[in-house]
């Protein structure tokens, strides 16, 4: 393929039909329907990349040389108290804090874990530490605990409270701020004001906290179990990868309450190929997949594969099955991942995956293995390259012969390599001759 057609097929492959259709298809070549009217072919599905991940916002940052140690554990201690509930022995503690600062910072914990049980008594203590604020000395800890309050005044239902405190956090750690307006967001939207939700949401400073107040948003309707609202408000989202964020806190949330099947039909319905991509990384991919048992993480990827699926045959489909097989690889379900390849993957879904077995079987010394696996390859770039990897192999091993034979073979594969594309990234196969004059 030349610069010229390269460039034009990735021009066709990111436009939407509608931009290309008047300048760049020629309607003289194409066949016609009964009506006369020329049959526009098919276009490809857009090339996806993995998802956006967003970074979470940074915790209370407190440095050790700013504090006395015993106010710092009795602050740990005291909140702790909180949180199991004990919340009279954990304001008999706090009095014994010198820190202003850190008394201030636990007494606004134990009032965010007071709230549930004792409504109430919470939003008399947040008053009175509202008026010990211009106390606090360093500008994050003011900014962290006017942050706790403006919250705990949002799940109260007292939004014009929360929303007053607001112009009050102003220190250098913009963070603060950013991560209240997010909680009170999520307040809005769970308490049945979507539309106020997202106006709030507007006053973040960039996109990058916009795009995490509305997955934390639809992340929330997914936790408290409206699925059918997590769907609609993902569906509204304009980016794929904040959309199939939201979407994977549906499915895991779902799969925990033993829901899953009331979500898949929806899940699998999706249109969109990118938010499907992105979908099936999220699942695969998610951090959490550390703390899932063998079993867990297995009916995870068996759910991935099946929404994989349902993409066309193609780079995307390709590049997400790689990555569900790499997950098996990961939990030693080699057994499972080869009868796949034998009775589900094809093209070069299956190429990707016997390349990802064959590297295993490399790693684990069975080279018969890897070259009979290799040897099935039908993506001749990457046959010549795991070819040449099983060489080197055996040539570490002291087979020199054997090795040479596998490079003999290797480079006679290789001369018959034109324009194969480089298997680490595979264009959308166009056609060309059909669109372009």
């Amino acid at each position: 393929m030349d610069y010229k057609s390269f460039g034009l097929a990735c021009l066709i492959a990111i436009l939407p039909t509608q931009a290309i259709a008047p300048s760049v298809l020629a309607a003289d070549s194409l066949p016609e329907n009964s009506t006369g009217i020329p049959i526009l072919p098919e276009l490809p599905e857009p090339y996806c990349f993995p998802p956006l991940f967003t970074l979470a916002i940074p915790q209370l940052l407190i440095k050790p040389e700013d504090l006395n140690f015993k106010d710092r554990y009795l602050a740990d201690i005291t909140i702790q108290y909180a949180v199991n509930g004990q919340s009279d022995q954990a304001l008999a503690i706090l009095k014994n804090i010198t820190d202003v600062d850190m008394q201030a910072y636990a007494a606004i914990k134990i009032a965010g874990n007071l709230q549930s049980k004792k409504p109430q008594e919470t939003l008399k203590l947040i008053s009175q530490i509202q008026k010990f604020v211009p106390n606090i000395k360093r500008d994050f800890v003011r900014d962290s605990v006017l942050g706790d309050i403006a919250v705990i005044y949002a799940k109260a239902g007292e939004f014009s409270s929360a929303l007053q405190i607001l112009p009050l956090i102003k220190g250098k750690y913009t963070t603060y701020k950013t991560e209240t307006i997010i909680k009170i967001a999520i307040e809005y939207a769970i308490q049945g004001n979507l539309d106020k939700a997202k106006n709030i949401v507007k006053l973040l400073p960039n996109k990058y906290d916009v795009r995490e107040a509305l997955w934390k948003i639809g992340r929330e309707y997914a936790i408290l179990g409206k699925y059918d609202q997590a769907f609609d408000f993902a569906s509204t989202m304009e980016e794929n990868d904040v959309q199939a964020k939201i979407i994977e806190n549906i499915f895991t949330s779902a799969l925990r309450s033993g829901k899953i099947n009331q979500v898949m039909p929806k899940i699998l319905a999706i249109q969109s190929p990118c938010t499907k991509f992105s979908l099936v990384y999220n699942i695969v991919k998610s951090d959490e997949n550390e703390l899932r048992t063998k079993t867990e993480k297995l009916q995870r990827l068996k759910l991935a594969l099946e929404i994989a699926q349902t993409l066309k045959e193609g780079a995307n489909k390709a590049n997400t099955l790689e990555k569900i097989a790499e997950e098996y690889i990961k939990i030693e379900e080699i057994d499972e991942l080869i009868k796949l390849t034998q009775n589900t993957f094809q093209g070069e879904s299956r190429n990707k995956i016997i390349n990802l077995l064959v590297k295993y079987y490399l790693n684990n010394q069975q080279l018969e293995t890897a070259l009979n696996l290799a040897n099935i390859i039908e993506n001749t770039s990457l046959k010549v390259q795991m070819l040449t990897e099983v060489a080197k192999n055996y040539s570490n091993l002291g087979q020199k012969e054997k090795a040479n034979e596998l490079l003999n073979q290797a480079l006679e594969i290789g001369q018959s390599l034109k324009e194969e594309s480089y298997p680490g990234f595979s264009l959308p196969s166009l056609p060309l001759k059909k669109i372009i004059k």
